[in-house]
């Protein structure tokens, strides 16, 4: 699930949804052995990215990698405009390309993630949010929540009128003094669309494969977040190639990245299996048409 808003004046409901619905979202994913993942780039995009020029790019390729599903929450403010584009050089971003300059990174997300992409009509959910609660706040917090200037408000103004248009879900006029009714209607929203793409009906999961695919995501969202440690991934190698009778023990402090370091070096072992096993068959052709087959309980691959 990919949020899609301005920061300084929506912690609030992203807090709501990272806290309260995409925890009650991921159980009931689950019981259909589904996982939901949320991306929040409050805490993915660094200063440093947003010098280098980089916080686009970020932005444009997490929404690549959790389609179809995209949340966006609109207030009043437009948002920060990047000094230029950086467009990554691929086919997927080539809507973006001729795009005119001054859009703000929410505007160039929406525009990428959902008004560019047809498809996105069933599973793209926008929140506009009432501003009458701004009056209430004291002067010196007004400023984050109401819009930059004059033109950045016609900018958003303009945005949410093409947003409305393209027939997408818009709900409007939620409360942020209401936060629970926000989020039961975002939870609604999304477990819609996951039960029409998901049904109940579906065929029931063999207890060993659900057991592999809750690994396998264990392993996939772990080893994405490790970096470095060759040396470890090397020791953890070499001991596996040994045939060494006796286990490996791997032991740290708690949080030093034990369960990442593991993730990273299975991910990396059932790739060289893989690649060992198609070597195999390719030496073996000129005897055989080679037949695959799943084996093992990581689901490798083996000719036969």
């Amino acid at each position: 699930m990919f949020i899609s808003s301005t920061f300084r004046d929506m912690h609030a409901e992203r807090d709501h949804l990272v806290r309260v619905v995409f925890p009650e979202l991921r159980e009931r994913c689950a019981q259909r052995h589904l996982h939901l993942l949320d991306v929040d780039l409050r805490w993915g995009v660094t200063e440093e990215d947003a010098q280098r020029g980089r916080a686009l790019e970020i932005c444009l390729r997490e929404i690549e990698d959790c389609r179809p599903f995209f949340v966006g929450l609109l207030g009043e403010r437009y948002g920060w405009i990047p000094p230029r584009y950086d467009i990554p050089d691929e086919p997927q971003f080539d809507s973006l390309r001729h795009i005119e300059p001054g859009h703000s990174l929410t505007a160039m997300e929406i525009y990428h993630g959902v008004l560019n992409n047809p498809q996105m009509q069933s599973h793209a959910f926008f929140y506009f949010r009432d501003p009458v609660f701004i009056d209430t706040l004291p002067a010196e917090q007004r400023r984050d929540f109401h819009a930059e200037d004059a033109e950045s408000a016609e900018k958003l103004s303009r945005l949410k009128e093409r947003i409305k248009v393209s027939g997408l879900p818009v709900r409007e006029g939620y409360r942020r003094e209401a936060l629970d009714a926000f989020g039961q209607q975002v939870l609604d929203d999304l477990w819609s669309a996951i039960e029409a793409d998901y049904p109940e009906a579906a065929p029931e999961v063999e207890p060993l494969e659900a057991e592999r695919a809750y690994h396998d995501f264990f392993i996939e969202n772990r080893a994405g977040l490790f970096i470095g440690q060759r040396h470890l991934l090397a020791r953890l190698h070499a001991y596996t190639a040994s045939n060494k009778p006796g286990p490996m023990m791997v032991t740290g402090t708690p949080g030093c990245g034990k369960s990442a370091l593991l993730a990273r070096f299975v991910s990396q072992f059932r790739r060289l299996q893989e690649e060992r096993t198609a070597l195999r068959c390719r030496t073996n052709s000129e005897r055989q048409e080679p037949r695959w087959q799943r084996c093992g309980p990581g689901g490798l691959r083996r000719c036969v």
